[in-house]
């Protein structure tokens, strides 16, 4: 008897003890945190928000790194900005051929250094200041010829004549020389009040283009033909002295 007691107490605390480890088991299972497996990293979109845009006027290079513009909205005292150029802009930026007030836009974030950095550059208008090349003529009648006297070269690239035929204190006028003449300039060995003639492009504005001169001298004006006239004492008519005229002639 007091061996199936002994028994059944044996079951009964199996019983309990399996009891409670099914439900501290099924308790874990329930708390535990399934693990997502993703292979793929959030985009980070920090690149794209921290980028700004800016208009406005170029003003020019300040060195290999950087440039100034005058930004739009902004009054004229504190409009100037500076701002740096990228590596990749950096390399590319002589094919923009700026020049100083064209519009443009600006696409630029800040380095760590607060500096602005641009990124995109974008010609928006070109500027009417830009210099223009020099007008060339359509025909021929554009060109024209003129005289005058050698003052001296300017520079360079230009010289003074007097004009002729017009008042001493308007006679001075700078005129500039071709490529071509100013290649040969040295061989017309021009002294100052050497007669020239000159034909020349004007220009609406600077200075007329000179394309060729020529140096003038005695020979090249037209031939004038002077005749002196003299009188001699002559006694042949009826010995009764009379004056004879003689005519001398010459050329220049």
């Amino acid at each position: 008897m007091k061996f199936c007691l002994k028994l059944v107490w044996v079951l009964v605390i199996l019983l309990v003890t399996t009891g409670c480890n099914n439900g501290s088991s099924t308790s874990d299972n329930n708390n535990q945190t399934p693990t997502v497996i993703n292979d793929q990293q959030p985009i980070s979109n920090s690149n794209q928000t921290n980028i700004k845009t800016e208009t406005g006027r170029y003003n020019g290079q300040i060195d290999a790194n950087s440039i100034e513009v005058n930004s739009s909205n902004v009054p004229e005292e504190i409009a100037p900005e500076v701002y740096r150029l990228s590596e990749s802009l950096k390399a590319t930026f002589d094919t923009f051929k700026l020049n100083s007030g064209d519009t443009v836009k600006l696409n630029y974030k800040l380095n760590e250094a607060g500096q602005k950095v641009i990124e995109e550059l974008t010609i928006l208008n070109r500027s009417s200041q830009n210099p223009q090349p020099p007008s060339t003529p359509k025909n021929p009648t554009q060109t024209k010829i003129d005289t005058g006297r050698y003052v001296g070269q300017i520079d360079n690239n230009s010289i003074e004549i007097l004009i002729s035929g017009v008042p001493e204190e308007l006679s001075a006028k700078a005129f500039k020389l071709s490529d071509s003449v100013k290649a040969n300039f040295h061989t017309y060995a021009l002294q100052k009040n050497d007669q020239v003639k000159i034909t020349f492009i004007p220009q609406n504005e600077g200075q007329p283009i000179i394309t060729k001169i020529e140096k003038l001298t005695y020979s090249t004006f037209p031939s004038r033909t002077l005749t002196y006239i003299g009188y001699t004492i002559s006694s042949e008519h009826h010995g009764t002295p009379w004056l004879k005229q003689r005519k001398t002639t010459s050329s220049r």
